[in-house]
C-alpha cells in the first residue's frame, strides 16, 4: 500500500509514530459525521459501513495545522481505519504495533503473546477497494487463533507441512504439464494454499487464471487473492484455515547470463540463445521456497517433451509474492 508515494521505509516511520493519533483521528471523523464508534468489537459494523461510504463519497478530513481546510485522500483513510482496528485487537487481545518487511505493511505483532501477526491495513484494503466485508468476522478469527494457540491446540511441523506442499505443488505441475502437451500452451495459474489445524490437512484448491494482470500489479493482486482465502471456512470440518502458501505455474524464457554480470542486450523472447521452460515457483509462511524448473522442447509449435527437472531457492523477482514467516497471520 503507497500513501501518497512514500517509500517502506518512510510508511514504518508514520506507522508507528502516528498509529495511535490517526485511530483518533478517525473515531474523530466518522464522529463528525455521526457516526459513533467505540474502540470496541461492537463498534466494527458501523466502522465498516462508514469506511466504505467514504471510500465511495470521498474521504473528507482536516489538517491539523488548519482545520478550516479539508482534503480527500484514499490511502489516509485506509491507514486511518487500520490503525482504528489495530487499537480494538490490541485492547482485546493484545499485542504491538509492528511492520511486515516482506509484506512492507503495517501490522499488529505477537497478538496475545503467541507471535500472531495481523496484517489490518491489507484487510482495511479489501474491504475499502474490493468491497470485502465481515471486519468483525475478522477480529473472531484472531481472536479464535489466540484462543487455540494458547490453548496449545495448534501445532505446526514445518517439515511435515513443507513435504504436504511439496506434493500439491507437483500434482498441480502434473495437471498443467499435461496441459501443455495438449495444447502448446498454458495461462498462468495462481493456487493458494490453506492449512486446517482441526483436519491437519490442506482443505481445498483455488485456481487464480492469470490473465489481464500487469507484471507490477500481480503482487498484490496475488497477495490479496492468498489473504482473501482465510475468509472461507476449511471445506471439509468448516473451522478456520491458515495462511499456507501457493504455487504459481507458467511458461517462461529463460537465457544465459553476460559473463561481465551486465543486462542482457535483448529481451528474453528476443534473445536468440533464449529456452523456453516450465516454471513452477512454490512459496510458504514455513519460510522456504523453490522453484522448479525444465525445460520445452517443440518442434514447431507441438510440444514434444519436457527436459531434467532442476530445483532450486527462490527468493526475489516479480512474480515471486513475498509472505509473513508464520502460519499464524491474518
Amino acid at each position: 500500500m503507497a500513501l501518497s508515494g512514500l517509500d517502506a521505509g518512510e510508511l514504518r516511520d508514520i506507522w508507528f509514530k502516528f498509529g495511535s493519533p490517526f485511530a483518533e483521528r478517525f473515531v474523530n471523523n466518522a464522529r463528525g459525521k455521526g457516526v459513533g464508534l467505540s474502540y470496541g468489537k461492537d463498534s466494527l459494523k458501523a466502522a465498516e459501513d462508514f469506511i466504505l461510504e467514504s471510500w465511495k463519497k470521498g474521504y473528507m478530513f482536516t489538517r491539523a495545522n488548519d482545520p478550516k481546510v479539508e482534503n480527500y485522500d484514499k490511502a489516509l483513510l485506509v491507514i486511518q481505519a487500520a490503525a482504528f482496528l489495530t487499537r480494538v485487537i490490541i485492547k482485546d487481545l493484545g499485542g504491538e504495533l509492528g511492520f511486515d518487511d516482506s509484506l512492507k505493511q503495517p501490522c499488529v505483532e505477537n497478538v496475545g503473546g503467541l507471535g500472531i501477526r495481523v496484517f489490518t491495513a491489507l484487510r482495511i484494503q479489501l474491504l475499502a477497494s474490493r468491497g470485502f466485508r465481515g471486519l468483525k468476522q475478522y477480529y473472531e478469527r484472531v481472536a479464535w487463533a489466540v484462543r487455540e494457540a494458547g490453548a496449545g491446540r495448534i501445532t505446526i511441523d514445518k517439515n511435515r507441512l513443507w513435504k504436504m506442499v511439496e506434493e500439491h505443488a507437483y500434482k498441480l505441475r502434473s495437471v498443467d504439464e499435461s496441459t501443455i502437451r495438449k495444447t502448446g500452451d498454458l495461462n498462468p495459474v495462481f493456487f493458494p494454499f490453506t492449512y486446517c489445524p482441526r483436519c491437519d490437512d490442506i482443505p481445498s484448491l483455488v485456481v487464480m487464471p492469470v490473465i489481464g494482470i500487469r507484471k507490477e500489479e500481480f503482487q498484490e493482486a496475488a497477495l490479496q487473492t492468498a489473504f482473501t482465502m482465510l475468509e472461507a471456512p476449511c471445506g471439509k470440518c468448516k473451522g478456520q484455515t491458515l495462511l499456507l502458501g501457493y504455487s504459481f505455474n507458467h511458461l517462461a524464457w529463460m537465457i544465459p547470463r553476460p559473463k561481465d554480470g551486465s543486462m542482457p542486450d535483448k529481451p528474453p523472447s528476443q534473445h536468440p540463445d533464449r529456452r523456453e521452460i516450465f516454471m513452477t515457483i512454490v512459496n510458504t509462511t514455513l519460510g522456504r521456497s523453490i522453484g522448479i524448473i525444465s525445460e520445452v522442447y517443440r518442434s514447431g509449435n507441438k510440444v514434444t517433451g519436457f527436459g531434467e527437472t532442476t530445483v532450486s531457492p527462490v527468493s526475489g523477482g516479480v512474480l515471486f509474492i513475498p509472505l509473513p514467516d508464520t502460519l499464524l497471520c491474518f
